[in-house]
């Protein structure tokens, strides 16, 4: 087993995400890696807070006004960090 196969690296993010990360969680890093670690630290240990019918999760950022990383369900892959409304939260259910 390797050294960086631990079980706190729960979350794969994708490029997409990578972006949204840097532009929305003013999250700073120079290399994927770090990015990726930053955000796994702030998601540890957090339990879905809206499950959707598609096979997504939303997971509320803590700290974050209204901040949800969608993640796919079947393999933690870390889709998008967005904002939700209200009126989007009532349709996911």
């Amino acid at each position: 087993m390797s050294f960086y196969n631990k079980k706190s690296a729960k979350f794969i993010i994708s490029d997409h995400a990578r972006v949204r990360i840097k532009e929305r969680l003013n999250l700073t890093g120079e290399f994927n890696f770090e990015i990726d670690n930053q955000i796994n630290k702030i998601l540890f240990g957090l339990k879905p807070e809206i499950k959707g019918r598609d096979g997504t999760d939303y997971y509320k950022i803590p700290k974050m006004y209204n901040y949800y990383a969608v993640v796919k369900r079947e393999n933690s892959l870390v889709l998008s960090i967005t904002p939700l409304s209200p009126a989007k939260k009532t349709k996911l259910y």
